[in-house]
C-alpha cells in the first residue's frame, strides 16, 4: 500500500480487503511497523539498508544536502528506530520528495566496502556505490500489526473462515510489533489451526449475511463502468502508494489523513468498473487492464481506505501509530482495539475466547467487557 516497502510485490492486502467486503471483523489497522531505511529506487526490488550503516557513521541528508536528525534528537542518526523513521518522514514532507539521502562519502571508501560487502554488492548491482554515492532511502512499510480479528486457532467472526499470519489480528503484538511475535501468528497459531481443522472443529460456512457492508471505496469501485489500460492502472497504483507514504505512514495528522481519504476515494472512483473485464482493446485502441492488476488495485484501495480511516479515528500516539496533532497517548484508550465490523467502527476488546475455542461472534461491548485472554506482552 506504500510507495516504499520491504514486502514483495504480491503482498497487496487481498485477504484484508476480502474480509472487509464480507463484513468480517478487522482491527488495529492503524498500527503498521516501518523500517527507517530501505533503498528508495522506483520500481526496484525492496532492499533494507541495515541500521549498522548508520552505526558506522553514515549521515542522513535532506534535499538541501544538510543533516536533519541532529536538530531532532541528541543521538542524531543513532536515535531509536521510530525516532529516525519519523525524522525521515518529516523531512520528506518538507522536501516534497519520496526519499532522503544516506551519505557515507566522508568515511574511508575502502573501509566502507570492506565493512558492508553484501550491501555494497547489492547496491553495485543497481548502479550505486555505497562509498561514493548518495543512497536514496525512505521509511519502509514492514509489517501490518492489525488484520482480521482472529483467535489462537485462527477463528474469526465469520463461520468457516480462519485467518493466520500477518493477515490476522490476534493482539500478540500490542501497538508496536516485536519481530519474534510473528512466529506466534504464523507457526504456533498455524499449527493450532491445522489441528482445529483436523479435529473437525470448524464451523460451517456462513449464509453470506455479512456481505453488503463494503466500504464506500469498494462500493464506488464496483459502481462505475470505466475501462482502463494497464498503464492507467499502474499510474493509479503509484498514486495510491505515494499518497499513503506521504500522509498515512510514519507521521500522521488530521489534515494529511483527510487528504489521503480524498485521494483514495478519487482512485476508487477512477478505477470504476474496469475490473474483471475481458481482455481486449479499450476505446482508444490500447490494451485493457489485465485482471490481476485490476483486482489487486481494487483490494489495495479498500485496504488503504480502511487504514486511513482507522488512523484518523485513533486521536492519540501509541506504538507504531504517531499523530503529530495528538503526540501523547490517551490513557482511556489503553488496551482498546479499534475495529471495523459490519461497516461500523468501534473501540473495544478483541473477541474473548471461550472454553470451546470458538470465540465470540463479533466484538464484545465497548465498556465493561472482560479482559481478553489472548493479549500478551
Amino acid at each position: 500500500l506504500w510507495a516504499t516497502t520491504s514486502n514483495p510485490a504480491g503482498a497487496t492486502a487481498d485477504g484484508l480487503a476480502m474480509a472487509i467486503r464480507a463484513g468480517v471483523a478487522v482491527a488495529d489497522l492503524e498500527f503498521v511497523q516501518f523500517h527507517p531505511t530501505v533503498l528508495a529506487l522506483p520500481g526496484g526490488r525492496p532492499f533494507l539498508v541495515s541500521e549498522a550503516v548508520r552505526g558506522e557513521g553514515a549521515h542522513l541528508r535532506g534535499a538541501d544536502g544538510e543533516r536533519f536528525l541532529p536538530a531532532l534528537h541528541p543521538l542524531a542518526e543513532l536515535a531509536p528506530r521510530d525516532v529516525v523513521a519519523r525524522g525521515i518522514q518529516r523531512q520528506m514532507a518538507l522536501d516534497g520528495a519520496d526519499q532522503v539521502w544516506l551519505d557515507l562519502r566522508h568515511l574511508p571508501a575502502g573501509t566502507v566496502r570492506a565493512r558492508f560487502p553484501t550491501i555494497a554488492g547489492e547496491l553495485a548491482g543497481r548502479g550505486l556505490d555505497l562509498a561514493t554515492d548518495l543512497i536514496p532511502v525512505a521509511p519502509a512499510a514492514h509489517y501490518v500489526i492489525g488484520g482480521v480479528v482472529a483467535g489462537a486457532e485462527g477463528e474469526t467472526s465469520l463461520p468457516g473462515l480462519l485467518a493466520l499470519g500477518e493477515a490476522a489480528c490476534t493482539g500478540v503484538h500490542g501497538a508496536n510489533r516485536l519481530a519474534s511475535n510473528s512466529l506466534l501468528e504464523g507457526l504456533v497459531f498455524g499449527l493450532a489451526a491445522a489441528a482445529r481443522v483436523g479435529q473437525g472443529r470448524v464451523d460451517a460456512g456462513g449464509d453470506g449475511s455479512g456481505r453488503g457492508s463494503a466500504s464506500a471505496a469498494a462500493a464506488a469501485i464496483e459502481a462505475g463502468g470505466t475501462r482502463l489500460t494497464s498503464a492507467e492502472v499502474a499510474a493509479l497504483r503509484s498514486r495510491l502508494q505515494r499518497t499513503m507514504s506521504r500522509h498515512a505512514a510514519v507521521v500522521r495528522a488530521a489534515a494529511g489523513l483527510a487528504t489521503a481519504a480524498t485521494e483514495v476515494a478519487a482512485v476508487a472512483g477512477r478505477l470504476g468498473g474496469a475490473l474483471g473485464a475481458a481482455a481486449g482493446a479499450d476505446g482508444a485502441g490500447g490494451p485493457a487492464v489485465d485482471e490481476r492488476a485490476g483486482l489487486e488495485l481494487r483490494n489495495m484501495v479498500v485496504a488503504a481506505g480502511a487504514v486511513v480511516a482507522a488512523a484518523g479515528r485513533r486521536e492519540e500516539s501509541r506504538g507504531a501509530h504517531f499523530r503529530v496533532d495528538f503526540p501523547e497517548s490517551d490513557p482511556t484508550l489503553a488496551g482498546r482495539h479499534l475495529a471495523l465490523v459490519g461497516g461500523e467502527w468501534r473501540f473495544g476488546a478483541l473477541p474473548q475466547l471461550r472454553g470451546d475455542g470458538r470465540g465470540d461472534r463479533g466484538l464484545p461491548e465497548q465498556e465493561g467487557a472482560a479482559k481478553p485472554t489472548l493479549l500478551v506482552g
